[in-house]
């Protein structure tokens, strides 16, 4: 007669993907690339407007270095506060940092105002559908 062992559980050997401070390795790195990402397009588009090099990689590496951080917070910050809140801040970043690279494209700051602005009610709209769309039901 066969003897019955307990079934073998998965131990979870995936290697894990928080830090040694507990967070996971996507809170900082998806606000690092897409950092990376703004720069050099705030880099090519400052080279192409009249910027020297210096002054253009100078405008980028500060242009990463706020993105960074604005991402990083409202990433660390989406999970205590409303959805309203969490879409709001998000479009708020996303227009300033649309209608910055617009007035950098040599736009008027009136018209890189008024398209962040709508790219930033754009942006909320999404978001705010996104999250009310995939939400359990309690």
């Amino acid at each position: 007669m066969p003897s019955h062992t307990p079934a073998l559980r998965h131990q979870g050997t995936r290697a894990s993907t928080r830090g040694a401070s507990g967070r996971s390795m996507a809170s900082w790195a998806v606000p690092a690339s897409l950092a990376v990402v703004y720069m050099l397009y705030t880099v090519f588009l400052a080279g192409n407007n009249g910027y020297t090099g210096g002054q253009g990689w100078l405008m980028g590496f500060i242009s990463a270095i706020v993105v960074f951080a604005l991402c990083y917070a409202i990433g660390q910050l989406q999970h205590r506060v409303q959805p309203e809140t969490a879409s709001a801040l998000y479009a708020v970043v996303f227009g300033c940092a649309m209608g910055w690279l617009l007035s950098l494209s040599g736009q008027t700051w009136l018209k890189a105002g008024f398209l962040g602005l709508a790219l930033a009610i754009s942006m909320g709209v999404a978001i705010f559908y996104i999250d009310h769309s995939h939400r359990r039901a309690v």
